[in-house]
């Protein structure tokens, strides 16, 4: 038991099944998310950070596989969780995809979906489910338009709104762990930032554990505390975000701090 990490991890590999044998795609990676902080990873596409975050939300596709000498989530060593451990990780474990629309089911309303993770989560009752959902949609910042939003389809909203109905469906059944995998990737300059104020105000709230996937270092310095990079399957760099801002030690690190600091001087 690690009760002081939220999630500990000691050599992982991941890899994925090809014709010529298995391709490692993540490569002996070790960190630690500590409980009520929220940690960074970061690294171009390819790196390995969504598979990360896969495994440790148990959502590795069926052609890949992994091996690690430690992979604990809460306290909890997942590798030995059995089936009612991994139902309590649904619930303890939030996951903000990427691409909202691609993880919503076009043909169920907005309402319908928010609700049935918490029935099955929580058991309740129909009213107390619909309450809830209602009272987390105000909390995502759409509390005038609640009603309507249950009833909706989800190519009847634009992509703010169904960002921030990923998020509350995410905080639903009450997780202690937040993923988020480029939450905000999709949307316009102005809607990010929305966003990114809406999930570190909701995060401090509820006192939640947090890892943040992205490619966007800027994202990284203003939303979290720590932070780890990754290139091409290795973790080659973590610290505070901080230390690794102000003194980077990998190559690769102080590429991507450039990279950042020159887009941002660029007009508008």
């Amino acid at each position: 038991m690690s009760e002081r990490f939220a999630i500990n991890v000691e050599d992982l590999t991941i890899e994925a099944r090809a014709d010529a044998g298995w391709i490692s795609l993540v490569k002996g990676i070790s960190f630690q998310v500590q409980e009520k902080r929220v940690a960074g990873l970061i690294g171009e596409s390819g790196s390995g950070k969504t598979l990360t975050a896969r495994v440790i939300a148990g959502l590795l596709p069926r052609h890949m596989r992994m091996r690690a000498r430690r992979l604990e989530v809460l306290g909890h060593d997942v590798c030995d969780w059995d089936r009612q451990q991994e139902i309590a990780r649904g619930r303890n474990i939030g996951f903000v995809f990427q691409h909202p629309m691609s993880m919503l089911t076009p043909v169920l309303t907005i309402g319908e979906q928010l609700t049935e993770g918490i029935r099955f989560h929580l058991k309740l009752g129909r009213r107390a489910v619909r309450n809830q959902a209602i009272a987390m949609l105000a909390q995502v910042g759409l509390k005038d338009n609640a009603e309507a939003v249950m009833r909706s389809y989800p190519h009847m909203l634009s992509g703010g709104m169904l960002q921030r109905i990923m998020i509350a469906m995410a905080l639903l059944p009450g997780p202690r762990l937040l993923i988020a995998d480029e939450p905000t990737t999709a949307l316009d300059v102005t809607t990010q930032v929305r966003v990114l104020e809406l999930l570190s105000n909701l995060t401090q709230e509820m006192e939640l554990s947090v890892l943040f996937i992205s490619h966007d270092m800027s994202v990284i310095a203003n939303v979290c505390d720590d932070v780890m990079v990754m290139e091409q399957g290795h973790l080659i760099e973590l610290g505070s975000v901080e230390r690794v801002f102000s003194h980077p030690q990998s190559d690769y690190t102080k590429r991507l701090l450039e990279a950042t600091a020159w887009h941002m001087r660029q007009p508008i």
